[in-house]
């Protein structure tokens, strides 16, 4: 019998506060699937509901259903909804995927509700699974009771063997707009070549690999035909070979695309940046304005590299985002008091720009994340602590005053997002938050120009405030 395999994204959040990004994590498994003679329907739990997933699977011949997920909540979402599949319909096989599966495989096995993992890159692994249930060993897969010893990674595969099929979802549902244009998120590539130690492609040894160009052209004509002329590159790392995203470039030229995605500091000089045309904004992981920390967490740029950044896009005229983290496990004070002053000089720099600080969270499996436990810090025992796993509910032993920590976070957030962002990250545009966000705002204007950051007694009844929102909207 032909298998009908349920896909499901699980909700990422309780309350989802903006238009989600494609779930290109089982939207490439789906396609794949379907190429390959499967049958497949997709869910995404931010947009449908769990009576709406579950009346589906009660209705129809569904053999297999698959769940991708991060480590957080979105562990939480999976495990309410596999265990609904399981009581509806006992003898479908339950399959959970995604980064957390893969860098921490150790916490899914031996669930009740869990009948294989799959570990990596989904598509082959899957395909394999339903094509051959019976199978006693299947690379990238293991039973739900099997041992972590037994695991046998696959390799990477050739990305050009996925083409997307956007009708398996409704692609309106994530098309926002932008600069009066519309616009879509859209991968192109996998992984990275580079290892910060803090990051998850350290723990999956990935390398970087893509669509070709003319395979980029391809996919990126389907989405035009959705009047998009706005993408949001989600790929882990946009520029690792600087001569394909140049290649990539003049297409969206062609087709007058405008594009934002990540580059890595370095790359943003004014001799790539003419190459990268029609980028009209770069996300740069800053991480550290510390040369020491930058240097022991691996990210492989200067200091100077984030200021040249900012420069080069404020004299093109461009916007910028720079993500900055704090608490990393060998930080010193004057570590952390650095990255306050690499904030400041970017903000002089380029005034425009959107500068998020937050506090460092070990990602399970990583070189951090083992500097972390052996200073003491207690990893989650079972699954559901995984799905509570965020960075309010990440106790860092190491850190003695943690409040003084959440205050710079704090008040870098309300001094260098836009009203606009700062409702967008509330999720409420309701005119009572306004005053509250003005206020806040020059409580936070006080604090930084004072370098002010103890007794944040403003910030204490924030988080509050905040909990008892989330209950009620609950």
């Amino acid at each position: 019998m032909n298998p009908l395999c349920v896909l499901i994204y699980p909700k990422t959040a309780e309350i989802e506060f903006s238009r989600p990004d494609v779930p290109y994590s089982i939207l490439f498994i789906g396609s794949y699937l379907k190429a390959k003679g499967i049958r497949v329907k997709l869910f995404d739990q931010r947009i449908s509901s769990n009576k709406e997933i579950l009346q589906y699977i009660e209705s129809n011949p569904v053999t297999h259903a698959g769940l991708s997920t991060m480590t957080g909540p979105q562990i939480i979402f999976a495990m309410e909804l596999s265990r609904k599949i399981r009581q509806l319909r006992p003898e479908i096989k339950i399959i959970w995927g995604g980064i957390h599966v893969t860098v921490a495989p150790g916490s899914v096995l031996k669930q009740d509700f869990i009948d294989y993992i799959v570990y990596g890159e989904g598509e082959e692994t899957l395909l394999e699974l339903l094509q051959n249930p019976d199978k006693g060993s299947i690379k990238g897969a293991l039973r739900g009771d099997d041992n972590l010893e037994n695991l046998v990674p696959r390799e990477f595969m050739d990305m050009d063997t996925v083409s997307l099929d956007w009708s398996l979802i409704d692609p309106q549902t994530y098309i926002s707009v932008r600069d009066g244009r519309r616009y879509i998120s859209f991968v192109t590539s996998r992984g990275c070549s580079f290892k910060c130690q803090y990051c998850y492609n350290s723990v999956t040894k990935s390398r970087w690999r893509s669509w070709s160009v003319n395979k980029v052209r391809q996919e990126l004509e389907k989405i035009l035909a959705f009047n998009v002329s706005y993408i949001s590159f989600m790929d882990d790392n946009l520029a690792v070979n600087a001569k394909w995203l140049a290649s990539v470039c003049e297409v969206l030229e062609e087709k007058d695309v405008l594009w934002y995605g990540d580059l890595r500091a370095n790359m943003v000089t004014h001799e790539n940046m003419d190459k990268f045309k029609n980028c009209t904004m770069v996300f740069v992981g800053a991480e550290s304005g510390s040369q020491r920390v930058l240097d022991d967490i691996r990210k492989r740029i200067k200091v100077d590299d984030i200021f040249n950044a900012a420069r080069v896009m404020h004299e093109r005229g461009m916007t910028g985002t720079f993500s900055w983290i704090i608490g990393f496990p060998r930080e010193t004070k004057e570590d952390v008091l650095a990255t306050i002053n690499a904030v400041r000089k970017v903000s002089v720099i380029m005034p425009a720009a959107v500068q998020r600080l937050k506090i460092f969270s070990p990602y399970p499996g990583s070189r951090l994340y083992q500097d972390t436990v052996e200073k003491g810090y207690r990893p989650p025992a079972t699954l559901e602590d995984w799905g509570r796993y965020t960075r309010e509910h990440c106790d860092l032993p190491y850190i003695k005053n943690p409040w003084w920590y959440k205050c710079i976070s704090y008040v870098t957030f309300f001094n260098f997002y836009s009203q606009t962002d700062i409702i967008g990250s509330i999720g409420s545009s309701k005119p009572v938050f306004r005053p509250v966000i003005a206020i806040y705002r020059l409580f936070s204007t006080f604090r930084w120009k004072k370098n002010f950051f103890s007794f944040p007694l403003e910030f204490m009844v924030l988080d509050l405030l905040r909990k008892v929102y989330m209950k009620v909207m609950n």
